[in-house]
């Protein structure tokens, strides 16, 4: 894992242990917003985030992601631990 990627993980962890990741936004959900409308800007992002969050295990192989995957015809997954915290998410 990058080691950038784990030190920011890291860090957000530490600022805000209590919280539990309930849907995924990515950078061309907001563009596409933004594109249809500039105004959307404001629009708040429980209305752009993709849910329900498709999660995995840290310890699953990578066969059981591409399976995640395929079916539901999706390009990421949320890698958790057995505590269901958020550990990575697989882009």
């Amino acid at each position: 894992m990058n080691k950038y990627i784990e030190q920011d993980l890291q860090k957000q962890q530490k600022q805000q242990p209590q919280q539990i990741p309930v849907g995924m936004i990515t950078e061309r959900d907001v563009v596409n917003r933004i594109a249809i409308d500039p105004s959307n800007v404001y629009v708040s992002v429980r209305e752009l985030i993709s849910k329900p969050l498709i999660t995995i295990f840290e310890n699953s192989s990578l066969m059981d992601a591409i399976h995640s995957m395929q079916p539901k015809n999706i390009r990421r997954l949320v890698v958790t631990d057995y505590s269901s915290k958020c550990v990575i998410n697989i882009a």
